[in-house]
């Protein structure tokens, strides 16, 4: 399967919403939101982690469809934490 990328979420649903089409391949995303355990959390990330270095690509479904996401041998990693009084967050992002 070709690489898909990720472009635009519907603000009311969080759900993929379509942008046109680059190449021939329409536009999608993939979003998911969900409350864990830090443990849980950490297995994730671990997962992704595994995916990117031994397989060059991201895997996921999105309306019964799966696709993969093909990730080059460089990329642009980013790391945002921020600490508040009520709430806090770390934003991982990785693109090319």
């Amino acid at each position: 399967m070709g690489p898909a990328r990720v472009v635009d979420r519907d603000p009311a649903t969080g759900s993929a919403r379509r942008r046109g089409q680059t190449g021939g391949m329409e536009l999608i995303e993939h979003a998911s939101r969900e409350r864990l355990s830090r443990e849980a959390a950490a297995e994730r990330l671990r997962r992704l982690a595994d995916e990117l270095s031994r397989h060059n690509e991201v895997p996921f479904s999105r309306e019964g469809m799966k696709y993969r996401v093909a990730v080059p041998d460089e990329v642009t990693f980013s790391l945002e934490v921020e600490v508040g009084d009520e709430k806090s967050e770390i934003e991982v992002e990785i693109e090319w």
